[in-house]
């Protein structure tokens, strides 16, 4: 996913943020530790919120009125970069000590990874044909469509790893 809606299928070969993300958890999962240490201060996990808002403000006004670019396809990655580092730095401000309450669902992050693609474009084409392209619809999509996604993956995973975990340790590759 790139960011890109259903333009992505003009630059979808010029976007390496699937080979980024790939790298970068390859590289947090040899060492765990280093990803417990990283903490930001309230202050700025404010600033990177916003910055965030920022990004995917300016993204989402270029791409009404612009034609995809390579120019907005970084634009894009960046905001989602940036996005998981805003919501990843207020989760330890907004719910302290909280976070072990789900810890649980965090072993499922390489199946909604893999899972997530496929997934998500049919869902969000089923509810345009069912919904329009109103601009109302399309607000409601661009919410709902991820979170039914993340639910439907968790879920999915949690049967498979319950009753097929032969098949789930394969599917994932024993992640």
């Amino acid at each position: 996913m790139n960011g890109l809606g259903e333009n992505s299928s003009n630059l979808s070969i010029i976007s390496g943020l699937w080979l980024f993300f790939f790298s970068l958890g390859c590289a947090l999962g040899t060492d765990k530790a280093q990803l417990i240490h990283l903490n930001f201060s309230a202050r700025s996990s404010y600033y990177l919120f916003l910055l965030w808002l920022a990004l995917v403000s300016l993204t989402t006004y270029l791409f009404t009125y612009e034609e995809p670019s390579f120019t907005l396809t970084i634009l894009s990655d960046l905001a989602i970069v940036v996005g998981i580092l805003a919501v990843w730095s207020c989760y330890d401000h907004i719910a302290p000590g909280q976070i072990t309450k789900y810890s649980a669902l965090f072993g499922y992050s390489f199946f909604i990874f893999v899972f997530h693609e496929p997934l998500l474009t049919i869902l969000k084409k089923g509810m345009f044909f069912l919904f329009g392209r109103t601009d109302a619809c399309s607000l409601f999509i661009y919410i709902a469509a991820p979170l039914i996604t993340i639910g439907t993956s968790i879920l999915l995973a949690h049967v498979l790893k319950r009753h097929l975990p032969s098949f789930y340790d394969f599917a994932t590759g024993g992640r």
